[in-house]
């Protein structure tokens, strides 16, 4: 517990004979202790960016990646910040992350689709038991000798095409959560979806 009068903890010898000196460093010790309790209460307030220290702006910012910049002032440290809660609250939600970040490369309004691919005659089999009595650890496509394949649209990516996928999946690499496979791509005339890439 930070004493809240020095002169209360000093021995009554030196309190009986107090000079001008020694009164002024009981007044400092006193201000000083009330500023230490002072910040010992305001941590309280840390969650706050209004009510906040100014002192913890730069490392609450850093922390939440609020982008302050150095000649920020400290009213738009404090809205950064809380605009960074904001943001990290959201992330990874569809509407008010994924899809802004999503259009605003492709300049398009993306959408969710579900599976919408039908496939006719072809399936697919993934076995992973590694017994080599099975003759199909994994098969992509029909050769027309097995009947087991996943059917792949043809046709190959165009360059344009390739490096916009690529910016979008560098834009969502930190915001799809780590348990999410997103697919990105998009629905043929016949409402089939074409998948373009793999996040």
């Amino acid at each position: 517990m930070i004493p809240k009068k020095i002169i209360n903890f000093i021995p009554d010898s030196l309190s009986e004979n107090l000079d001008k000196n020694g009164l002024a460093l009981i007044e400092f010790l006193d201000e000083f202790n009330l500023n230490i309790l002072n910040d010992i209460l305001s941590i309280w307030y840390n969650k706050y960016p209004e009510k906040a220290k100014e002192i913890i702006l730069d490392s609450l910012g850093k922390y939440l990646e609020a982008e302050i910049k150095s000649n920020d002032s400290i009213k738009q440290k404090r809205i950064k910040i809380v605009n960074a809660v904001k943001r990290h609250k959201l992330r990874g939600t569809w509407e008010n992350d994924i899809k802004i970040r999503i259009d605003s490369i492709t300049g398009k309004s993306s959408s969710l689709v579900k599976n919408t691919t039908v496939f006719e005659s072809d399936d697919s089999i993934l076995i992973s038991d590694n017994n080599i009595d099975n003759d199909f650890y994994n098969t992509l496509g029909t050769d027309g000798t097995n009947e087991f394949g996943i059917y792949l649209p043809g046709g190959e990516i165009n360059s344009d095409v390739n490096i916009l996928i690529n910016k979008i999946k560098q834009e969502l690499l930190d915001s799809v959560p780590a348990y999410f496979v997103i697919y990105l791509g998009y629905t043929n005339d016949d409402g089939n979806f074409i998948s373009l890439g793999v996040i």
